[in-house]
């Protein structure tokens, strides 16, 4: 009688670990390297490594995907996914949040060394062509500045899957002065041969800011807050074990705390 009871006892148990292995979390969001890399690139990013390692002590696989950024929020805000990938508390105040950050980003402006303006606040980018990626939050009194003049013929806007890689180009071309996005990112991105860092200045536009890995909204998504928990916590792990910082140091990079 025993023997049976305990048979039964473990086979339910394997049910149950089965059912939370099939669990599978989708995550979206545009190529943003280092932190996400596009779909099928030999590296993924570090927010991805993150998530995998830390999710896969719970049993759950990840798949990360590729749209673009305003569809990502409104798909993630809506249900349709469970999480977008390197976001902040500005960018996205909806989202469920893990009490502890991925990461940290860090704005600036990007201008060819010979050309003479300057960013000297919010409203200057008006004053020559000004590259920007559709969706974006950068801080929040630029961001009031876009929203404020939508359709403004300075603010040059890029949408797709890649709009970092349109500036970039747009930028080495003249077809745009400036254009705005994070420090680490165009330092990678310049890296890979697009243009030389040593032809560009960069001014900074924001404080350096916290990047998450955040949760969908949506009554669809139940479990959001539970997944929110196990990023944060999980997060933590990874740094007290030395996993963040391998995670890091295969992107030329080091923990930020």
């Amino acid at each position: 009688m025993l023997v049976r009871i305990w048979v039964s006892l473990y086979l339910i148990m394997l049910t149950a670990q089965s059912v939370t292995a099939g669990e599978v979390i989708t995550m979206a969001a545009d190529p943003w390297p280092p932190y996400n890399f596009a779909v099928g690139e030999k590296q993924k990013g570090f927010l991805v490594d993150i998530a995998e390692a830390v999710f896969a002590q719970h049993g759950f696989e990840i798949k990360y995907i590729n749209i673009p950024w305003t569809r990502a929020k409104r798909d993630c805000e809506d249900g349709l996914i469970d999480a977008v990938v390197g976001t902040s508390h500005a960018d996205g105040p909806r989202f469920i949040f893990p009490k502890e950050e991925q990461g940290l980003s860090h704005f600036h402006v990007f201008t060819k060394k010979a050309h003479p303006w300057k960013y000297t606040g919010p409203e200057s980018i008006l004053q020559v062509r000004t590259g920007i990626a559709l969706g974006y939050g950068y801080e929040p009194a630029l961001d009031t500045v876009i929203e404020k003049h939508v359709g403004h013929p300075n603010l040059c806007v890029a949408a797709g899957e890649f709009p970092l890689k349109d500036n970039m180009h747009k930028l080495k071309a003249g077809l745009i002065d400036a254009f705005l996005d994070d420090k680490i990112v165009f330092t990678h991105m310049a890296q890979t041969g697009i243009l030389s860092i040593s032809d560009y200045n960069m001014q900074p536009v924001s404080q350096p800011d916290f990047t998450y890995i955040a949760f969908s909204p949506s009554p669809k998504k139940p479990d959001s807050k539970k997944y929110a928990d196990i990023m944060g916590k999980g997060t933590e792990e990874l740094r007290a074990s030395g996993e963040l910082a391998r995670i890091l140091a295969k992107y030329g990079l080091v923990d930020w705390k």
